[in-house]
């Protein structure tokens, strides 16, 4: 309990301090990042489509949340060099509502609002293997150049990559499904490893708030390896009072 509430006050007061624009530690740039740069400008090059996918799960998922801000991102990126640009829903309304927002919100944000066009977001038919079918027909159809596949995975990842590479797309992948990730890195060009999801998002958020909460949580996790390690050091010594002060705590 005292832990939760220290992790708490910490994070309320750097979201506090990063919402009056004072400085917070910085977070670096993935590489994944620059690999999506690079799939889009080969896509803009070959005059073919970037296709987006936040996975099969709905907004109560970390990873669909977090994978909003990439979108945003390519969208942006889309936009400004007039690439054709599709998103592909396949969990539910409620997610091709949010990605249709988004997408509008990002033409209108590069300046470039009269180029969108609702058709840019496709709904998937309902049920796993209905949506991964229609799914892989529009990747054949559309012939997409650059595949982002951000967000949770499960059985349909192999079909999904496997499609894109046999028609030579560059793909960038991003997931904290740990059974799905060699799948992935198989597949794909460049693969975001679990949490490395989550600090692509912070990283592009427009919003000072997941960049803050980031790094917070990364202090707490080297504090907790920390104290990890000298309790392992105290109990190999047999002085066990720092194990059994963190037990009450």
């Amino acid at each position: 309990m005292l832990v939760q509430l220290v992790l708490a006050g910490v994070l309320m007061f750097m979201i506090d301090k990063a919402r009056k624009g004072d400085k917070i530690p910085k977070i670096r740039r993935l590489a994944g990042l620059d690999a999506l740069d690079e799939a889009i400008g080969r896509a803009t090059e070959m005059g073919r489509p970037v296709m987006y996918d936040p996975g099969g799960d709905g907004l109560s998922n970390a990873q669909t949340i977090a994978s909003f801000s990439v979108l945003s991102y390519i969208v942006r990126s889309c936009a400004r060099f007039d690439t054709r640009f599709i998103a592909m829903c396949r969990s539910g309304v409620q997610i091709y509502s949010v990605v249709e927002g988004i997408v509008r919100e990002s033409y209108a944000a590069a300046g470039k609002a009269d180029a969108f066009d609702p058709t840019m977001v496709r709904f998937m038919a309902s049920g796993w293997g209905a949506n991964t079918t229609a799914a892989i027909g529009l990747i054949k159809r559309e012939q997409i150049a650059a595949n982002a596949w951000f967000g949770g995975y499960y059985a349909e990842t192999m079909m999904l990559t496997e499609i894109s590479n046999l028609q030579g797309s560059i793909q960038v992948a991003a997931t904290a499904q740990t059974a799905q990730l060699p799948f992935f890195i198989a597949a794909c060009d460049y693969t975001l490893i679990g949490e490395e999801l989550f600090a692509a998002g912070a990283y592009l958020a427009t919003d000072p708030v997941p960049k803050a909460n980031l790094v917070v949580l990364d202090y707490f996790k080297i504090a907790t390896a920390v104290i990890l390690v000298i309790g392992a050091i105290m109990a190999t010594m047999g002085n066990n009072e720092l194990a059994n002060l963190l037990r009450n705590v």
